[in-house]
């Protein structure tokens, strides 16, 4: 088991089988969400929705006040690593980051950092196939860390 948090600002535990030696893993790695975000987001990318506010010392900063499951009204604060990225979009499904007093969907770009890409590494795809990509997709600096042992 891998945790992605030990190379980037995500928390996103897999499960690694291979016959590669695996080296030590690195014992931490400061960058959050922060981090990684863009400072020019579209503006089709924020809600404008009533929220819960529930602190700046929660990864869980806000709840989005939307008729979906819990889990998708979350709102990640940037202090703090983003929960798992998911191939689903559409609905309420991105992740969602408190960005300077509003909530906002996390950018494909965002989502690309997020699993070590370079940015606009799928550039040329629609923003909801850009996101399921990364998703779907592995943490790159993860791997490189396996085949490290190659």
């Amino acid at each position: 088991m891998i945790n992605s948090n030990l190379f980037s600002a995500q928390d996103r535990e897999r499960l690694y089988w291979t016959n590669i030696h695996i080296g030590s893993l690195p014992k931490s790695n400061t960058t959050v969400l922060k981090d990684i975000m863009v400072s020019d987001a579209p503006e089709k990318d924020y809600y404008d929705k009533p929220y819960i506010f529930h602190g700046v010392d929660k990864k869980v900063i806000a709840t989005l006040q939307v008729n979906t499951h819990d889990m998708l009204k979350r709102v990640y604060n940037p202090q703090f690593k983003c929960a798992t990225l998911t191939c689903v979009n559409g609905g309420y499904q991105e992740k969602k980051v408190w960005d300077n007093g509003r909530i906002r969907k996390l950018t494909p770009v965002e989502y690309e950092r997020l699993q070590t890409l370079p940015d606009n590494f799928t550039e040329g795809y629609s923003d909801n196939v850009r996101r399921s990509l990364c998703g779907n997709g592995w943490t790159k600096e993860v791997i490189k860390h396996i085949f490290k042992g190659l």
